[in-house]
């Protein structure tokens, strides 16, 4: 006798509609199953999947309904599988992944301050306009007035802390300094945990 719909069964041959299809456990309710969960199979030509579970198994971390396939943001801290691969496609995708560009400065006016006031006034900077943020370090030029900053060699891993160089803007020369009339570079940086996906 043949099955009807909604009853367990291995082969399409067995059931009324000669359909049976796989559904997969989606415990975090978040339309993905468990890539690693036994699959329930039912008799049935209407594909809706059962309550509580999916009819794909791409879910990576079936405990936590962040990780999945259409996840696009960055976490600071792993899944509850204790994983980073938040959007399941096997590959691990730091969320800042390169040092900061286009603000630079030339060593020798590391210590350039105010003629008048002996105020530190930064570094000589070399370029704005393409500023891009980034990961960065400070300068082993950097003076005690004003903070400089280098582009990091390399961003950190997931979940780890750096120095993240957010801004760069100029401040106008004019001033008599040891490095003559200039423009200086002003950087915004904060600490920064980095996201992963």
């Amino acid at each position: 006798m043949k099955k009807p719909d909604g009853q367990p069964c291995v082969l399409a041959h067995e059931c009324n509609s000669s359909a049976c299809n796989p559904f997969y456990r989606d415990a975090d309710g978040d339309g993905y199953g468990d890539r690693l969960a036994a699959k329930m199979t039912l008799c049935g030509l209407v594909t809706t999947p059962p309550s509580g579970y999916s009819t794909n198994n791409l879910d990576f971390c079936d405990s936590d309904a962040r990780t999945n396939p259409a996840q696009t943001g960055f976490f600071p801290n792993p899944d509850n599988c204790n994983q980073w691969d938040y959007n399941c496609d096997g590959t691990l995708e730091p969320q800042y992944t390169a040092g900061f560009a286009g603000c630079t400065f030339p060593n020798v006016c590391a210590g350039a301050t105010n003629a008048s006031t002996g105020a530190g006034l930064g570094f000589d900077c070399m370029g704005i306009t393409a500023f891009s943020p980034g990961w960065g370090m400070l300068s082993p030029a950097a003076n005690s007035n004003q903070a400089a900053y280098v582009a990091a060699p390399a961003p950190p891993g997931c979940g780890q802390v750096a120095l993240y160089v957010s801004s760069c803007s100029g401040l106008s020369g004019g001033q008599a300094t040891a490095c003559g009339t200039a423009t200086y570079c002003l950087f915004g940086a904060n600490t920064t945990q980095q996201g992963c996906h």
